[in-house]
């Protein structure tokens, strides 16, 4: 799996196995209306990153197990989004 983030017109990093996979994951959560200007893959060590100083909705940070599992992930699946959908 690879790793992928986009900035506009929202954040995202997902983890899929091609960047059309990400396209299709990334409109399932904003709708075909809001395509991202451009996909850009990230290595495991920048994705663990984005993890790591990444906060859940009630303002909490990841526990080690948590980032693990989503690193780990083997199901195409989005891993952050922006906080302005939250």
């Amino acid at each position: 799996m690879k790793y992928f983030e986009t900035k506009e017109p929202y954040y995202s990093l997902i983890v899929a196995k091609n960047v059309e996979e990400a396209k299709k994951i990334y409109r399932q959560m904003y709708g075909d209306q809001d395509d991202p200007d451009k996909f850009q893959e990230l290595s495991r060590e920048e994705a663990l990153y984005h993890l790591t100083i990444a906060k859940t909705e009630d303002g909490d940070i990841l526990t080690y197990e948590e980032v693990q599992k989503s690193l780990d992930e083997k199901v195409p699946s989005m891993l952050l989004v922006d906080h302005v959908i939250l």
